[in-house]
């Protein structure tokens, strides 16, 4: 019964051991990809604002001649709260 014990305590070692580097291994796997994920989402983010701003800024130096007319939908009672135009 005493080597069982004392091999269960060799093995709670062992794991105990291995944990810290599982750990350790996983944060210098996962870190790389979440900085690269960080500079991805910033770019995305960068480049709509800019579009977005772009956009605006045409459409507002756009003389009222040039623009497209767009329809405008009728707006739904289910929507709105209020029966269509």
């Amino acid at each position: 019964m005493d080597q069982v014990t004392s091999n269960m305590a060799e093995l709670s070692g062992h794991v105990s051991a291995m944990a810290g580097l599982a750990r350790g291994l996983s944060s210098a796997a996962s870190a790389p990809l979440t900085g690269l994920a960080a500079i991805l989402f910033g770019l995305r983010r960068a480049i709509g604002v800019r579009r977005a701003l772009q956009v605006a800024a045409v459409a507002h130096t756009a003389p009222q001649s040039t623009r497209a007319a767009v329809p405008e939908s009728p707006a739904r009672a289910a929507i709105t709260g209020r029966p269509g135009r």
